[in-house]
């Protein structure tokens, strides 16, 4: 039983690693703070984009 529990966890944590990372290459970086309206969240291609203007 003990086992099954284990392995129940590995395999949820395993997927939720997954669903981080595809969401972390699909939208171009980690979420940061906009420092234009706070309370947003961009993410940090939106940011460099703003800082290079």
């Amino acid at each position: 039983m003990l086992l099954l529990i284990l392995i129940l966890v590995g395999v949820l944590s395993a997927i939720a690693l997954l669903i981080i990372l595809w969401d972390y290459f699909k939208h171009g970086g980690a979420a940061v703070w906009d420092t234009e309206h706070p309370g947003r969240i961009i993410t940090q291609k939106v940011a460099k984009n703003r800082k290079k203007k």
